[in-house]
């Protein structure tokens, strides 16, 4: 959620997707030693501003901990912010791609297909392991800017 000045001050699906969120987190992972990133090196990387900046960092990081995309360091020292990697899981979800050919073919569908290809989808999310599944329904449900499907 930006402030007044444009500036990030949250950090809801809608400012970034798990994807977004996860990629992230993987950039700044990969460039550590020790294969993790910090609540306030995500903060900075997005430009989160403000006195609850590291909470929303740190919500959001719950989340897919919960859901299994990431990992809590828990041997980091307490004076420091919760150190953070991605998963296996999280890993292949947030590398996944379309084809340009898929893509295309997506993009040209016409509502009836949409909503054929949407009962696929949600089929996939029944059947998907939990952390695939768990992230391919919040993607639908904020994907669209709607809060509540």
């Amino acid at each position: 959620m930006a402030s007044g000045n444009g500036a990030l001050t949250a950090l809801t699906l809608l400012d970034y997707s798990d994807r977004e969120l996860l990629l992230l987190v993987m950039d700044l992972s990969d460039a550590d030693k020790d294969g993790f990133t910090s609540s306030h090196q995500i903060a900075d990387a997005l430009g989160v501003e403000g006195e609850h900046r590291l909470n929303s960092v740190g919500s959001r990081m719950a989340v897919l901990r919960r859901i299994g995309a990431v990992e809590r360091d828990f041997n980091a020292p307490k004076s420091h912010t919760a150190r953070w990697t991605v998963t296996p899981m999280g890993r292949l979800l947030a590398s996944g791609s379309l084809t340009a050919s898929l893509q295309k073919s997506l993009d040209g569908l016409k509502p009836e297909q949409m909503l054929l290809a949407a009962r696929v989808v949600a089929r996939t999310y029944r059947t998907a392991p939990e952390t695939a599944g768990m992230m391919l329904r919040r993607e639908m449900r904020y994907a669209s800017g709607l809060k509540r499907v």
